[in-house]
């Protein structure tokens, strides 16, 4: 009697619709994520690499904003230069960034600490981006649910804890791809400025062009089997409008990146320490300076999609000197894979879309070994401005993510008809 009441309850529970339990399970995955990393949000722990290098730039900004003071020079990089150079570097400019600045002033928290909480919130915030995404499409709760958990503990965050690269480049792409979906889906004037709003919040720092070439690639994909709900958009006036609505704000946040580029030949030549360097002057790369000094996956790295390491470990032993593995990690795991197949075997409406953007995305973070990141560094142009291409290792384990929910959706409904 006791087993059939649990199998009873496991099967409600997994086949569930409800908002609310959805909600109070996503609430205890969020206090089980902050738990885990309590380390280092209560300073017992603190960042290593490029995700705690760039603290002495935030430093600054959050220093003269507490004083009353915009940092318009910054007087540490290149023996002085102006501020917002520094667009590269991090977040500055985001409400999120200048909300954990207001509250390290508010509550005297020490600037070192407000930095790993919003470093940690914007972990969150990510996840939850990735959640809301793919519950748009997905059918059960449980499916939404491993989405959200699966991503919030994935490789991706554990890449972001050294790796500041792959978080400031996708953290606002689920977003921006959820009202895209939704536009596709309800054009309206909400949606709209949604989708125009985080990516042009983006592209306040040149790290949203890697956003802006997901989603000219995600697009092109539409053209391909959306083309019928693009053609109803374009057919009112009015829809139009609100287009170039949209189009007058991303101009708007995108004004910081467009001035570095307007001054770009008053900027000191940026160069990789590295023999085959080749010296950029300005935000626009020479695709010789990409293919020589940016930082590139490789074919083995997405061995590890399977199994933890294994480039670090076997294969770097075996072929060392002629591998460039990534700091990207990209593990998923067997089980997630398994469920990945189920997913990409389901007739879905966005199924050819996102096996597109998958396989796109891979052979981008691999670089100049994949003559797909040369054609569209002619292509389009905005990929000009960006140096490391590993970095869309982010976007292409997102795709992964749409056939974790449509896997888990599969494998529910085979299960309840037997």
């Amino acid at each position: 009697m006791m087993l059939k009441k649990i199998k009873i309850n496991l099967t409600s529970f997994f086949y569930s619709k409800s908002k609310k339990l959805e909600i109070i399970s996503i609430s205890l995955i969020s206090i089980l994520f902050f738990i885990f990393f309590s380390r280092l949000l209560t300073g017992q722990d603190m960042f290593s690499h490029d995700s705690i290098r760039w603290y002495g730039v935030f430093h600054l900004l959050a220093d003269s904003l507490s004083n009353g003071i915009f940092p318009y020079w910054d007087p540490y990089d290149f023996s002085g230069q102006p501020f917002y150079y520094n667009l590269g570097i991090l977040r500055l400019y985001e409400p999120v960034t200048i909300g954990f600045i207001w509250l390290s002033k508010m509550f005297n928290i020490s600037m070192l600490t407000a930095y790993h909480w919003e470093y940690m919130f914007r972990i969150w915030l990510t996840a939850l981006g990735v959640y809301f995404c793919f519950r748009q499409m997905n059918k059960y709760t449980l499916s939404n649910l491993l989405v959200f958990g699966i991503f919030l503990f994935s490789s991706f965050t554990a890449t972001s804890l050294r790796q500041n690269g792959i978080l400031y480049t996708f953290c606002w792409a689920p977003w921006a791809l959820f009202f895209l979906l939704k536009v596709v889906r309800n054009f309206n004037f909400y949606n709209m400025i949604g989708l125009s709003f985080f990516t042009g919040i983006s592209l306040s720092s040149y790290q949203g062009v890697y956003l802006l070439t997901y989603l000219f690639i995600f697009i092109i994909t539409l053209l391909i089997n959306h083309l019928q709900n693009l053609k109803k958009i374009f057919n009112k006036k009015k829809n139009i409008l609100t287009i170039a609505l949209g189009l007058i704000l991303v101009v708007l946040f995108s004004l910081p990146l467009l001035t570095v580029a307007i001054e770009q030949n008053k900027i000191v030549p940026t160069a990789r320490l590295d023999d085959n360097a080749s010296i950029d002057k300005g935000v626009s790369l020479t695709y010789e300076s990409i293919a020589k000094a940016g930082t590139h996956s490789d074919i083995a790295d997405f061995l590890e999609l399977i199994f933890p390491a294994i480039a670090r470990g076997f294969f770097m032993d075996k072929f060392g000197g002629t591998l460039n593995i990534s700091e990207c990690f990209l593990y998923i795991g067997v089980f997630t894979l398994i469920i990945c197949f189920f997913g990409m075997r389901v007739k879905s409406e966005y199924r050819m879309n996102f096996i597109l953007t998958l396989i796109i995305t891979g052979l981008l973070t691999l670089g100049p070994k994949a003559g797909i990141h040369q054609i569209l560094y002619f292509l389009f142009y905005p990929l000009r401005v960006t140096r490391h291409m590993h970095l869309f290792a982010g976007f292409f384990i997102f795709s992964f993510f749409y056939f974790i929910g449509q896997g888990t959706d599969f494998i529910l409904d085979k299960l309840s008809k037997e």
